[in-house]
């Protein structure tokens, strides 16, 4: 959280001198406004979203935007999803590595966009899925980050197989949270074995915006969802 140091030793020093002060009374509807203009001083970051959720659509990429790092031409399949898909039933916290939900996500968002793009939906090559949520304020992202991202979520999930809403299993390659951001690879399953189509996820927590990439590809796709989530990251103010 971004703290204004200058407009916080002010607001101490002048806590500091009303507290000798004579009138009980005076000193304590004193303190009172002053703990209000010191929350707003100290913590501009929670008063001010960086990023109002009407300007959601400004952090989505474009076709163009992907296919210029993939190397080949995507395009967008079907519709732009404005908030995530239900968590069902017996939701296990590893299934947010194969099934990006509400849980995820939380309620909390004031704005929320899921798309997906794609190279030839008949011999499939390469798929990313976009998610960009916009949220009241950087302490809200901190918190629905937090309540995810857990070192409890790397113990548990790593290595571990999970099956999505479709029925795919997939193998969890490794899972790592680092600060504000967070990676993961998972590996799809047939009959028990990689298939070599893997897909890799980053997620970051920027401002007052948390979005996530997920590059699919018969290989390695961290290098490709790495720059994606940088082209993301580099729209949202610092």
């Amino acid at each position: 959280m971004a703290v204004d140091q200058t407009g916080l030793n002010w607001c101490i020093e002048v806590r500091r001198r009303s507290i000798t002060l004579p009138d009980v009374r005076y000193v304590s509807s004193v303190a009172a406004v002053f703990a209000a203009v010191c929350v707003l001083v100290a913590s501009p970051a929670a008063a001010n979203p960086v990023v109002p959720q009407n300007k959601i659509d400004s952090l989505v990429l474009s076709d163009d935007d992907v296919s210029s790092v993939v190397g080949l031409p995507l395009h967008r399949i079907g519709g732009v999803y404005p908030s995530p898909g239900a968590a069902p039933a017996g939701h296990d916290e590893c299934q947010t590595l194969v099934s990006s939900d509400v849980n995820q996500w939380s309620g909390d968002f004031t704005a929320f966009r899921q798309l997906a793009q794609q190279d030839n939906p008949d011999d499939l090559q390469f798929s990313v899925t976009q998610y960009v949520a916009t949220y009241p304020n950087s302490l809200v992202v901190a918190r629905v980050f937090r309540h995810t991202f857990t070192t409890d979520l790397v113990n548990r999930c790593s290595s571990k197989i999970l099956t999505d809403a479709g029925g795919n299993q997939w193998s969890v390659l490794g899972v790592s949270v680092m600060g504000a951001g967070a990676t993961w690879k998972i590996a799809e399953l047939q009959d028990g074995q990689d298939s070599s189509w893997h897909c890799a996820y980053q997620v970051q927590a920027k401002g007052n915006v948390m979005f996530q990439i997920s590059e699919c590809q018969f290989g390695n796709g961290t290098p490709v969802a790495a720059q994606l989530v940088d082209l993301i990251a580099n729209r949202i103010p610092s």
